[in-house]
């Protein structure tokens, strides 16, 4: 199958920083109680490899504290660079 990657959305730093600035809270916490209810067997490990806040991530090692979360930025450091705090806030990264 050929990889048919999606556009880039986020061109620069001030689209990035307004996606990580938008309110997604309520669908992303519905969607870390689904994994958690329907998948509670199999976080052991969980890597995000998407892009923006990193909110899910952020969330579902709070639920899961057990979990090995982790995450692997498809960003340049430059887009990821305005994420840092938060991530390093919940021992994310480093």
């Amino acid at each position: 199958m050929e990889r048919r990657p999606e556009p880039e959305l986020m061109d620069d730093e001030q689209q990035s920083i307004a996606y990580a600035q938008a309110d997604f809270s309520t669908s992303n916490q519905l969607y870390v109680d689904s994994l958690v209810r329907d998948f509670p067997t199999h976080l052991g490990s969980v890597v995000d490899i998407g892009c923006g806040p990193a909110d899910v991530v952020i969330r579902l090692a709070k639920a899961v504290t057990t979990a090995n979360c982790s995450l692997t930025p498809r960003k340049q450091p430059r887009d990821y660079s305005v994420l840092r705090p938060p991530l390093a806030r919940q021992r994310l990264i480093p």
